[in-house]
């Protein structure tokens, strides 16, 4: 909802169209055998203007579409190494 800290902080490099943001979604699961989880690479501007757009939607909702997308998240998250994820957005890993 726009007036929660979680819509400001998501939405706030919609302020500085050049400034390149790096957005995750992080999906962390509590197993027999120990933390697991997905992190999904996300298009920031894509996910900024999603969530603008659905804080307009009545609450069940917003709620379902949530649910949607982290449902779809986790379904197309491409497996890969912490090496992968940091090359894909662009950088180099300091041990490497």
């Amino acid at each position: 909802m726009p007036e929660q800290y979680a819509y400001l902080c998501w939405t706030a490099y919609t302020l500085f169209p050049d400034m390149p943001v790096d957005a995750f979604y992080f999906h962390v699961e509590d197993t027999e055998i120990g933390i697991r989880g997905t992190i999904t690479l996300l298009d920031y501007g894509q996910s900024a203007a999603d969530v603008l757009q659905v804080a307009e939607y009545p609450l069940e909702k917003r709620a379902a579409h949530v649910l949607h997308q982290m449902k779809h998240w986790r379904e197309h998250a491409k497996l890969c190494t912490v090496a992968e994820m940091v090359a894909a957005m662009g950088g180099e890993p300091k041990w490497m």
